[in-house]
């Protein structure tokens, strides 16, 4: 072709991601730019399904039902709410086809109460039933409620915190300062006393019936800007279990090729990766031929030279 090479560097992950192309060589071509803002109020994660509601009264295991498959590349996360009289009340695994699941913070007392948060990815044509296996406690009841959420990137739990107490206010308790914006927030706070409602600091309250000496608040909230994630309830008044988990998506990158065919007039082209939402903009010469990678960043600045 009638340049010699390219340049791609890439600036991220921030609330601001910039790329830009620049291509040496040849006076013949006019641009080559891609950039992409995230703007204020923009999310990288939107909840799909859910909330999906499983009461549990007895038994070794929790058969927590989703409605709808969930999508290949989708995040699940599961609010757990335990009651037990005697031993450490704790869910010590999730098993659900095509997802693999791991917990991301948990409220447990010894002989009492506990809540757990729990974060699910969808990684192969995923089953309709997540089977939550208890640890070994005399049990009283019990609550797990699990969305669906689509997301672009590379997930990470940023921060998580938890708390307990007794009062007419729940709290999740407060996590640091979160480290990026666009974030997906989920708290939970329990009680095997009373329903819950009028959640705090903007959060959207998917539960908190009481039923089975158990009520489970999912708390959700799309945090548009970073800062201390901290939600709760009101309730009557009684003892309180709470946990907050704040997940984060690292924008990523697909492969994008565009030809220009041979003797066609010079254009500009728009292409988008798959989620992201990067777009791609190029003007070139008729007759050149231009493949662009775009790369995964972590904070850093990447440079990527290609000879012609």
């Amino acid at each position: 072709p009638p340049w010699s090479y390219y340049v791609l560097s890439a600036f991220g992950p921030s609330a601001s991601e910039a790329y830009a192309a620049s291509m040496n060589g040849s006076s013949s071509i006019v641009k080559c730019f891609a950039s992409k803002s995230l703007d204020v109020g923009e999310s990288l994660f939107r909840r799909v399904n859910g909330n999906y509601r499983t009461q549990w009264s007895s038994g070794s295991t929790i058969a927590a039902a989703v409605t709808n498959v969930p999508a290949i590349g989708n995040l699940l996360v599961a609010t757990i709410d335990l009651d037990a009289t005697v031993g450490t009340v704790e869910a010590t695994s999730i098993v659900q086809t095509g997802v693999t699941w791991t917990r991301a913070v948990a409220k447990t007392v010894i002989n009492n109460h506990a809540v757990e948060i729990w974060y699910g990815l969808v990684t192969s044509a995923a089953g309709t039933t997540a089977t939550v296996n208890l640890g070994a406690f005399t049990c009283d009841g019990g609550t797990v409620n699990i969305c669906e959420y689509s997301y672009s990137g590379t997930l990470l739990v940023d921060q998580t915190a938890s708390n307990n107490g007794n009062s007419i206010s729940t709290d999740t308790g407060t996590t640091a300062a979160t480290t990026a914006t666009n974030e997906l927030w989920v708290g939970v706070t329990g009680t095997f006393q009373r329903a819950q409602s009028t959640p705090t600091n903007g959060f959207t309250l998917l539960d908190g019936t009481f039923a089975a000496n158990s009520s489970n608040a999912y708390l959700e909230k799309i945090a548009v800007a970073t800062g201390t994630a901290n939600s709760g309830t009101t309730i009557v008044s009684g003892q309180w279990f709470g946990a907050i988990a704040c997940f984060r998506a690292i924008p990523g990158f697909t492969f994008l090729t565009w030809i220009q065919p041979a003797g066609a007039a010079a254009q500009p082209i728009f292409s988008y990766d798959s989620g992201a939402g990067v777009g791609l903009n190029l003007w070139q010469n008729p007759f050149a031929t231009l493949s662009l990678g775009l790369v995964p960043t972590s904070g850093s600045t990447q440079t990527v030279s290609v000879g012609s």
